[in-house]
């Protein structure tokens, strides 16, 4: 923020003042002193200009420069609404102003007024809401609003008129399944970058479609006793094929 470039890793986090010559030369700033010892995963400033960090032990950090505050928004098994997990991959401030949070082991929370003042209500997207996985590693938007999830088996699209998820795995066709926490990115051209095991996963978000085709019922064998009966299995396929009476006790 300013002049000044945070930079956040498995030693906390560290600040570079870059109008100074000495490239090399970092120090961890006095207020992030309770992050000194945690696994920083990301940082994002908020459109408010409060600085979120995400941490691997304790949740989220909200610094305001403003007036120096550092608050912890961590999980509390006694409130719902708190933050789902501790273990945050990474963050998403959207075109709304909302803040996407995802989680390894939590799934996704939304939390709809970052700029608020505590106590806070996130909004919790599991499996139970359709997410592949509540691994969750990278969150993007798309030219459309949509958001994109990246998970360990596969990605979610979530709507957020509606809160519908899509959910897209190996059998729509995704050939990763598997992502790296906080790797990703969106291009000029609206193209979303996720990087996975074994490669990079490219959505182009408009062309994509959801597996709609319903292939009909068709017979292909008919037995009685282990003996086929029907030798033209055709004829009992579709709506209007012929009818087959079997009694109860011929099987």
């Amino acid at each position: 923020h300013g002049d000044q470039l945070l930079i956040g890793g498995p030693e906390g986090l560290w600040q570079k003042d870059l109008k100074q010559s000495n490239l090399d030369q970092a120090t961890q700033p006095a207020w992030a002193t309770p992050i000194a010892s945690k696994f920083v995963t990301d940082i994002q400033q908020a459109p408010d200009g409060r600085i979120w960090i995400c941490t691997l032990q304790d949740g989220l950090y909200r610094y305001d420069p403003k007036n120096n505050e550092l608050l912890n928004l961590a999980p509390d098994p006694n409130n719902k609404y708190n933050l789902a997990h501790r273990n945050v991959s990474s963050i998403l401030f959207d075109s709304r102003g909302w803040l996407w949070v995802a989680m390894q082991g939590g799934g996704l929370d939304l939390l709809r007024t970052p700029n608020a003042k505590p106590p806070f209500a996130f909004e919790h997207f599991g499996k139970q809401q359709k997410l592949p996985n509540e691994l969750v590693n990278k969150v993007l938007e798309d030219n459309q609003g949509n958001i994109w999830a990246s998970t360990d088996e596969g990605f979610a699209r979530i709507n957020p008129k509606t809160m519908h998820i899509d959910p897209f795995v190996e059998s729509d066709g995704v050939a990763i399944t598997g992502y790296w926490s906080n790797s990703g990115g969106r291009t000029k051209d609206g193209e979303l970058i996720f990087g996975g095991v074994g490669g990079l996963t490219v959505i182009r978000p408009e062309l994509v479609k959801k597996y709609a085709y319903h292939p009909p019922v068709v017979v292909t064998n008919i037995q009685l006793g282990g003996k086929t009966i029907a030798a033209n299995h055709a004829g009992f396929s579709g709506n209007k094929g012929k009818k087959l009476l079997v009694q109860a006790d011929a099987n």
